[in-house]
């Protein structure tokens, strides 16, 4: 299951490759400054998307939105549990470049051991910072050297977090270790635990 936007049209679809239908879902699209600031939202509740097929939900209103700025939508189910996020960092109206995103300040990100058992370690990733915290990837790592440990396979990578956002994550290896973080605001780092 997927929530994505067009870039060529903007329009906001939901793609259930599933076998199973969706019922009463909810489609949030918002917009946030480099600063993690809120500049419009949208939802869109009482969604039912059928087995295996596409639909098309709305076309995102970018319009009048200035500089650089990042889009995030969320699907979610009735009981307000996030299925998906999909974020993109856009140009607004005037805009030529992507450039803003070098003067975005450091990100500070903070990991919390929440499980560790049979190879499957959790971790409660929190971003700090009052920025957004961009591109973030992970990597399992020997504590004691540095060096990264494979097989280490992450549930999710390469995603963003606004300020005070956290996210849960999973490392699949035959072997523990530390989370080592990098991003493009964000220092690469072996997080304590």
């Amino acid at each position: 299951v997927h929530v994505q936007m067009n870039l060529d049209d903007h329009d906001v679809v939901v793609l259930n490759t599933t076998t199973s239908a969706l019922e009463d879902m909810r489609v949030s699209l918002t917009c946030y400054d480099l600063a993690g600031k809120k500049l419009s939202a949208k939802t869109v509740k009482d969604i039912d998307v059928p087995a295996n097929s596409k639909l098309e939900l709305f076309k995102a209103e970018l319009e009048g939105l200035k500089g650089n700025y990042m889009v995030r939508l969320a699907l979610s189910d009735r009981k307000g549990k996030v299925v998906t996020v999909n974020d993109y960092m856009m140009r607004g109206d005037g805009t030529e470049d992507f450039t803003a995103f070098n003067n975005v300040g450091k990100a500070q990100i903070k990991a919390r051991r929440l499980s560790s058992k049979d190879g499957r370690q959790r971790y409660e990733i929190t971003n700090n910072s009052r920025n957004i915290a961009m591109n973030l990837k992970f990597n399992l790592v020997n504590p004691e050297n540095g060096e990264i440990i494979l097989p280490a396979y992450f549930s999710d990578g390469y995603f963003h977090l606004l300020p005070g956002e956290k996210r849960t994550i999973e490392v699949h290896s035959p072997s523990a270790g530390a989370i080592m973080v990098e991003g493009y605001n964000v220092d690469n780092t072996t997080l304590k635990l």
